[in-house]
């Protein structure tokens, strides 16, 4: 593992199961209300550096919302290349 490389101690099954679970549900929804909250403070905005601010907020929460589907992926192509290396 070089550096930079996450260290990814799920499988991509157990990831999958989370993503089809009630506990991520139940976060996804409120990581959305997060989001409706912070696209309500562009009507507040009184500075540049303010929509710096939130726009930083809703990449964050993008970036959670996402999270679980990329480390599913990044486990389900290490496994495969561990099952490649096997074969050889």
């Amino acid at each position: 593992m070089s550096e930079g490389d996450i260290e990814i101690k799920s499988t991509a099954n157990q990831l999958k199961e989370f993503m089809d679970s009630l506990i991520w549900e139940d976060l996804r929804t409120e990581l959305k209300v997060w989001k409706k909250i912070v696209d309500s403070e562009y009507d507040e905005v009184d500075s540049l550096l303010n929509v710096g601010k939130i726009q930083g907020r809703k990449e964050a929460i993008d970036y959670f919302l996402e999270l679980p589907r990329v480390l599913r992926e990044t486990a389900k192509e290490r496994q495969d290349e561990s099952r490649r290396d096997e074969a050889k």
